[in-house]
């Protein structure tokens, strides 16, 4: 029998991240924090990211996820800022430089994947939307469980949930 260690790297309303260990590798259980909280946490931990590759039973996300990663623990490494998510600024795949900092893409969202990514890039393309409703109707490849992520990680800025004014 393999040892198993599970440690959280943070908990709370704002977001969980647990990693689960063997010998064999290891797995990131969803962050839901910025990347710069994640990579701090490894680190005072003091894990090798190889160790979470080395996981022979990675899903094609958390590949995906391992990928994301990788990149911002070596830029963070280096002494990078990163930028959030920004329904505006982002790119569906690529990270951005803005202004001596890192701009994360749509897909360094667990869960949000490149097709949806497109979309939000195609349905914003020269509008200023009022709404986190109006984008959701621009973007029909987006879900409301995409829009919810998106809000969680700020994307939006101060932008309104609805479009509807209220008089009272």
């Amino acid at each position: 029998m393999s040892d198993i260690r599970i440690l959280s790297l943070y908990s709370g309303s704002s977001g969980n991240s647990f990693l689960i260990s063997t010998k064999k590798g290891a797995i990131l259980i969803d962050a839901g924090k910025c990347a710069r909280t994640l990579c701090q946490s490894l680190a005072e931990i003091g894990v090798d990211i190889d160790e979470i590759d080395a996981n022979e039973n990675a899903t094609a996300k958390d590949e995906d996820m391992l990928t994301t990663l990788e990149v911002v623990y070596e830029f963070y490494l280096r002494g990078f800022d990163f930028l959030p998510v920004d329904i505006y600024k982002s790119h569906a795949t690529k990270f951005l430089i803005e202004d001596g900092k890192i701009r994360l893409p749509f897909v360094s969202l667990s869960g949000l994947g490149e097709s949806a990514a497109w979309n939000l890039m195609e349905g914003r393309e020269g509008r200023q939307f009022l709404s986190v409703e109006e984008v959701a109707a621009a973007c029909p490849k987006v879900s409301k469980t995409h829009i919810q992520m998106l809000m969680d990680a700020g994307a939006f800025g101060d932008l309104p949930e609805t479009s509807q004014v209220s008089l009272f």
